[in-house]
């Protein structure tokens, strides 16, 4: 991943390494910001050419204003509170798919148009200098650069479930919507959810027919959760609302936990009356966490308030 990560950062920028050889510089268009970085003096360039001390407020002040102090790694998806450093890093929704693994929205962050990764103090060497479009070159030589057996180990299962997700259609199971069909492989529901996992098993009636019936559920519905028990990814497209109710009910905490962070994150006046009953429907903790943070959010705002009482 590593690998694929550097080739495409170096692929977008060769005309600045080749001008860069031969004498010329060229001018770093980005900013990269830091917190405290112990021992690893990394070379900061910034859109004046000149490099920036790691200590800078306004860097810091930046930093925090963005949100990247909340990102996770880019390269082992860790992350280590005031120690975390953000770059301009080039990587768009297409890249990452590509050649990355995890949440785009746990890794990366774009802010007005720009998109911005983190690295953690055990990977911060790996960025030497902003060469041209806030792409950052590598400190150390694509023949260097290793991954390790966890991120090995990490790459070939995320291989295997792509290809599995790839072939859900051919899966063993059946789940018939309001709209349509769809197929899933009963191993994957099995190991994604308790309910599932019963209904493939030999205790419920799903298990002889191989299928489920869920009449008030669209199949659009039913794919965003399917696609997260093979890929633990979510689009964006996603209706939240029904996603979450859907992971509650089949026991998928991890979807849950991650269709109330959009939830909070997108929450608007357009979508807050749905949101709020969406989340009160629930005792699943997670939920009734996420609906005081948005009630927070409603009282603090006197236009909102109204906006979403006369929707309710």
């Amino acid at each position: 991943m590593l690998i694929g990560f550097a080739l495409s950062h170096l692929a977008l920028n060769m005309e600045a390494f080749s001008s860069s050889k031969s004498g010329s510089r060229e001018t770093p268009r980005s900013v990269l910001f830091q917190t405290q970085m112990a021992d690893h003096h990394t070379d900061l360039t910034g859109a004046d050419g000149q490099p920036h001390g790691p200590d800078s407020s306004i860097e810091l002040a930046a930093f925090l204003r963005i949100g990247c102090d909340k990102l996770l790694c880019i390269q082992c998806s860790s992350h280590k509170a005031t120690e975390m450093m953000s770059c301009h890093s080039n990587v768009t929704r297409s890249t990452w798919s590509e050649s990355f693994i995890g949440d785009f929205d746990a890794h990366i962050k774009v802010f007005r148009g720009v998109t911005y990764s983190a690295l953690c103090p055990d990977h911060a060497g790996l960025v030497g200098r902003v060469v041209a479009e806030g792409a950052y070159k590598p400190a150390c030589a694509i023949a260097d650069l290793k991954l390790g057996p966890k991120r090995f180990k990490t790459a070939h299962l995320d291989k295997l479930t792509r290809r599995l997700w790839d072939e859900h259609e051919r899966g063993d199971f059946l789940i018939k919507c309001s709209d349509g069909e769809l197929r899933a492989h009963g191993c994957v529901l099995a190991a994604s959810s308790p309910t599932f996992s019963a209904m493939v098993s030999n205790r419920m009636l799903e298990s002889q027919t191989s299928e489920v019936s869920l009449p008030d559920v669209r199949s659009e519905d039913v794919l965003s959760l399917l696609k997260f028990a093979y890929t633990g990814e979510l689009s964006e497209s996603a209706d939240y609302s029904v996603v979450v109710c859907l992971a509650d009910k089949y026991g998928m905490g991890s979807l849950v936990t991650l269709c109330c962070s959009r939830m909070v994150t997108h929450f608007n006046a357009e979508n807050g009356s749905d949101y709020i009953q969406t989340l009160r429907s629930s005792e699943n903790e997670i939920m009734r966490s996420s609906l005081r943070i948005v009630a927070g959010l409603v009282t603090s705002d006197a236009e909102m308030c109204h906006a979403i009482l006369r929707q309710l």
